[in-house]
């Protein structure tokens, strides 16, 4: 069965009482050299929820190389972080993407390894679909890989019919590929899912049925480990959030604490 969480912004944004509300047992954070994020994941530590830290394009502006950037990291945070995310969406581009080649990510999730002996370490979550894309990446660093699965269905779901595929079936194809290629050992999680209310033509009710059908989904499911659903709030990426810009909570709240805390 999949923990639960949720991605938030850094620098305290979200109010860790509002988390423990909300039912979460997982926090994803991206790292920024300005920001200290220290007492907040302390905070969320007290507070039994897991966290997640992810050095992604940004985290690294201003530092000489990726190992010093992930020195300073460590230093400010240790034994604060209990995932360590290294890339964000390498196999494909966007704008929110870490674009990279299959060669140079094996160099970063390497350099991941060498700096943060004995973490566990987690490969930057992959967007294409595509699990081939890891046939010249060298995953021996990492403990595990992670996905996401935008524009993806719960099982049984077919609205909207412009969406991609299933949920289910593209993490069977990774698992699938991982035990085929002889690296069955890699546990799996999904890093970021979710969607904007846009795409279920403005109807927060729908969207928010959405988020209720996937997250009981993960809930469920013995596929990955850490199902982190993007985002807490509209801060983040506007539309996408359990929260509005003026931090009233749409249905999709609802339908995700009642999920988290196993209310259905």
């Amino acid at each position: 069965m999949a923990q639960l969480g949720v991605n938030v912004a850094g620098g305290g944004w979200i109010p860790v009482s509002v988390l423990s509300d909300l039912g979460v047992r997982v926090v994803r954070i991206v790292a920024y050299p300005s920001i200290n994020d220290f007492g907040y994941l302390e905070q969320l530590r007290q507070a039994g929820i897991r966290r997640w830290l992810v050095l992604a394009s940004e985290s690294f502006s201003g530092f000489p190389s990726w190992g010093a950037a992930i020195d300073e990291y460590n230093r400010r945070y240790g034994g604060h972080i209990d995932v360590w995310q290294l890339g964000n969406e390498p196999d494909q581009p966007g704008p929110s993407s870490w674009s990279m080649s299959p060669q140079d990510f094996t160099g970063l999730l390497w350099t991941g390894r060498d700096r943060l002996p004995g973490k566990y370490l987690v490969a930057g979550g992959l967007h294409s679909g595509n699990p081939s894309w890891l046939n010249n990446v060298n995953l021996d660093w990492v403990n595990g890989i992670a996905v996401h699965p935008y524009g993806q269905l719960p099982p049984g779901q077919y609205d909207p019919s412009w969406y991609f595929g299933h949920v289910n079936n593209l993490l069977n194809n990774y698992r699938n590929y991982l035990n085929s290629s002889g690296r069955g050992d890699k546990h799996m999680h999904v890093s970021e899912w979710g969607g904007p209310v846009q795409d279920w033509d403005w109807d927060e009710n729908r969207h928010g049925a959405y988020i209720g059908y996937m997250s009981k989904f993960f809930r469920g499911t013995s596929l990955v480990g850490d199902s982190i659903m993007f985002c807490a709030h509209d801060s983040m990426v506007s539309q996408f959030g359990l929260m509005r810009s003026d931090w009233s909570k749409r249905p999709a709240w609802h339908e995700y604490q009642a999920t988290c805390r196993g209310w259905w």
